[in-house]
Order: structure tokens, then sequence, then C-alpha cells
């Protein structure tokens, strides 16, 4: 993401210019071309815009068939969605952040529900674009998924994770990790399972830059934990070649898998 910041890139030496870069790229046809971008303060914060600001047309859109449902809801705090060829639902957990509508607990008492009350076989969570929110509304969903004995299973809970998943959804992915049976798929997550988050702003005195420091230390895996993400058991990371066919091989790859049996 940072590498989206020319300024920082000028610092590192990689440009010679803070305010535009050039990029040689290629397009679908294979014609190359060189485009200038220059810098604009007045855009978004990139890391919060998801997947993009809403104003950009990406490419999925323009492909003339459905969206994964990864790039359905992405702005949406949460939400679900049941797939009945398959018998699965898919759990879109995009930030750990009570939504105006339905708070965290009201959605997992909703979603709990629905899994006790339907033919339901398998429970996706995906938290590729949550990027954290408030840890300490976790419980409700964290001991929801403990107490539903019926998707509580190696093969039947899944987590979809990725370089996004940070802050509050790294100590969701770590209690999941701990307290229940998930299986994780996807990419590594974007943070270690004890880390130092939260943040106080404050504008340093002399310069005026406005800076934030993390100063709470969260111990949410066991101490001697010094792994520097969680890795998933099955690694399929996001490539360009199924972004531009509307693909999502993570998704692809739960709705196939077997727990094999002796």
């Amino acid at each position: 993401y940072r590498m989206r910041h020319l300024p920082l890139l000028h610092a590192a030496g990689a440009i010679p210019d803070a305010n535009k870069v050039e990029l040689n790229l290629r397009g679908m046809d294979g014609k190359e071309r060189t485009v200038t971008l220059t810098t604009d303060m007045t855009q978004p914060n990139i890391w919060n815009t998801k997947p993009n600001p809403p104003e950009w047309v990406n490419l999925p859109q323009t492909l003339g068939t459905p969206v994964p449902l990864y790039l359905k809801n992405p702005s949406a705090n949460y939400w679900f969605e049941y797939l009945p060829d398959n018998k699965t639902v898919y759990f879109g957990f995009n930030s750990v952040r009570n939504d105006e509508k339905e708070s965290l607990a009201a959605f997992s008492a909703r979603l709990f529900k629905f899994v006790n009350e339907n033919a339901v076989e398998k429970l996706v969570i995906d938290m590729r674009w949550n990027n954290g929110g408030n840890t300490f509304l976790l419980t409700p969903l964290v001991q929801g998924l403990i107490k539903t004995d019926k998707i509580n299973k190696r093969g039947k809970l899944f987590v979809i994770i990725g370089r996004r998943t940070f802050s509050a959804a790294q100590n969701a992915s770590t209690f999941f990790e701990r307290y229940t049976n998930a299986m994780f798929v996807g990419e590594p997550t974007g943070a270690s399972p004890n880390f130092v988050g939260e943040e106080d702003p404050f504008v340093l005195p002399y310069s005026k830059i406005a800076a934030n420091v993390s100063h709470l230390y969260w111990q949410s895996a066991f101490p001697q934990d010094g792994r520097i993400w969680i890795a998933p058991q099955i690694y399929l990371p996001p490539t360009f070649e199924a972004y531009r066919t509307n693909r999502d091989a993570a998704l692809e790859a739960i709705l196939i898998y077997k727990e094999k049996t002796n």
C-alpha cells in the first residue's frame, strides 16, 4: 500500500520526482504503454477504500459476468448469503465495527440462528477486506462459533484471510485459530498473533505534522507465539488472472473441499 504514496517512493530513492511517477503497463491485449500518474493529496486514503474509491470503475465490473462474492459488498461491515447448491453460508466480515442498523452481536445471533435452522454444511468467514475495528465486539461471534457444533468442525468452518486482515481482524483470526476448529485459506494475515495496536494521534509541536503511535499490546495468542502472521492451511493468494476473469480461487477451493475420513 505504501508504494502508492509517491513522496515515500521518492524518499526511498525509487523515483526521481515526488510529484509524479511513470509506469510501464501491459494491457490484456499484450500491448505496452507508459502512463504518468501525479500526486493528488485530495484522493482518499487507499487503505480505507474497499477495493477502491466508489467513483472508480474496477475491472471485474466491466466483464459482463457476476463479480465474486468478496467484491459484492466490500463496504458493508458484515453480511451473509446462503449458497443453496453448496449448502454453504458465505459470511463477508469486512469490519469489526457495529453497523448503524444492526450491531455485530445482533448480526451474530441472526447468523447462527440461520445456520442452525437451515441445511448448512459449511460456514465461510471472509476477512480479506477486514482491517480491524473494536476487538471487544468479537465476543458474541467467537462464542457463537464455539457453541455451534453443527459447523465448528474441521472441514466445515473456514476463514479466508489475507494481507489486509489486520488489527482487530487479526485478533479475530487468532481467536478463531485458538478456540475453534476453523481452517484458514488464502494468504498470511497482515499482522502477528501478538501485536501492538490501537492508536494515539498527535501533532508534532514544531513541524505540525500529524502522526499517531500504537500503544496497546494485544497478547491474543500464547506468550511464546513469535509468528509474524497466521499462515493459511490452504495457500491461495490473489492473482491477476483470477481477478480479470471474475474468479475466487479461495472460495472455489473451500466449496469443493472434503475432509478425509479414516
